[in-house]
């Protein structure tokens, strides 16, 4: 069930952050914001890009003999077996690993593109 929930949280992360890079090229690009805007979502994929390297190899217990690797997207469990930790990977590590440096660098861009859609909607209303 962990698994589930984990995968549908870093889809729905997946997907907004498509949508948010998407309105923010298009405020860029319409020119309705620049200056320090452009400048503070440069300093945002910059944290993106380290959000989604940790995120891929975060690792957090599950039990105390198994620890799982990456979030949201599992890519790896490590088990103690024996006095020594295995792990167990499989043909969806990479993908999985790809999809929590992608649902990394998607959050933050998620939330800047919230506070730039405000600031424009304050901005029209004044």
């Amino acid at each position: 069930m962990l698994i589930v929930a984990f995968g549908i949280l870093g889809i729905l992360i997946c997907g907004g952050g498509f949508f948010a890079g998407r309105y923010l090229y298009v405020a860029i690009s319409a020119r309705r914001i620049g200056g320090r805007w452009i400048v503070g979502e440069s300093v945002v994929a910059v944290i993106g890009i380290l959000l989604g390297g940790f995120l891929a190899v975060v690792v957090y217990p599950y039990s105390p003999t198994a620890r799982i690797v990456g979030f949201p997207f599992i890519s790896a469990i490590w088990e103690l077996s024996d006095g020594t930790w295995l792990d167990f990977v499989g043909p969806l590590t990479l993908p999985a690993a790809i999809g929590n440096v992608v649902a990394g660098f998607a959050l933050p861009q998620i939330l800047f593109a919230l506070v730039v859609r405000r600031r424009l909607k304050c901005r029209s209303i004044a």
